[in-house]
């Protein structure tokens, strides 16, 4: 094959216009040709090269940095809610197993006002835990008051988690109800007031790869997963054929999960001294 007819499109088609004309073709095609050989043989050639440090990080993902808490709560009274365990012997006392939706009622409202005291403990106790600096220019009763509200329409969406979970849908309602507002008063309002309504941070804490030691370390945070131990462990003594009146639905949940609550913020005292 001669070097003519390897060129381009448009020298291809110079030669094609010669052989039909059968004389030489007019000047300006003669030029057009002249450029597309010359364009085509002094246009660069890129060479190809292949990169492997996308999958060089792939291989090797990066660790994110562990999660640094925000904020510290002073250790005394605000560490350690005792008046937990106040409420439930209160209740048992008051006849908990005989009159179970009038004393759990009481109880709830007694619980409330004491969670509104301890809220309160728990704002002005908390620091910056970077400075060790307390938190300036906050209405601390707005954000105890707030809290108390969200933890009250809290209370729905923990009914519901709870029928989901196998609570009986038929009977009891009233029970469970009052139940869900007892876990929520108890367990997510002192959360509120400590993250002050900062869902990513909350968030922050859930998903950190250092998760684990930062829940134990905090003992807010620390009782309600001792809280959600002591329901799961609630469960069990009722199917139990024993026909005993603290058998009654919840009872055996709502003891298990005060008992929980307070052992768990106790117990984060002693995860703090082995893991700092």
């Amino acid at each position: 094959m001669s070097t003519e007819l390897s060129q381009p499109f448009i020298a291809s088609q110079f030669w094609q216009v010669n052989f039909y004309f059968r004389s030489e073709p007019p000047r300006f095609l003669r030029k057009v040709a002249k450029f597309d050989r010359e364009f085509t043989l002094t246009m660069p050639r890129t060479k190809k090269s292949v990169s492997f440090n996308a999958l060089d990080d792939d291989s090797n993902p990066k660790t994110p940095p562990p999660y640094v808490e925000k904020y510290a709560l002073k250790s005394g009274v605000a560490s350690f809610p005792i008046h937990g365990l106040l409420v439930l012997l209160g209740m048992y006392s008051g006849g908990l197993t005989q009159n179970v939706k009038p004393v759990l009622s009481k109880g709830l409202a007694t619980l409330t006002v004491l969670q509104l005291v301890y809220g309160y403990l728990v704002a002005v106790n908390t620091e910056l835990a970077s400075s060790k600096k307390k938190i300036k220019s906050e209405n601390v009763p707005l954000l105890v008051s707030g809290a108390m509200v969200i933890a009250y329409a809290a209370t729905l969406p923990v009914f519901v988690v709870m029928i989901l979970m196998g609570a009986p849908l038929s009977s009891h309602i009233t029970e469970t109800a009052l139940f869900a507002g007892h876990f929520s008063v108890l367990v997510l309002f002192p959360m509120l007031v400590f993250y002050r309504f900062e869902r990513d941070t909350i968030f922050s804490v859930i998903t950190a790869a250092n998760g684990t030691s930062v829940i134990l370390k905090n003992p807010i945070l620390l009782s309600i997963v001792g809280a959600v131990l002591g329901t799961w462990v609630g469960v069990f003594p009722i199917p139990l054929d024993w026909d005993r009146d603290w058998q009654q639905w919840p009872i055996t949940l709502l003891t298990g999960a005060y008992i929980g609550a307070t052992v768990g913020s106790a117990a984060s005292a002693g995860a703090r001294a082995v893991l700092t």
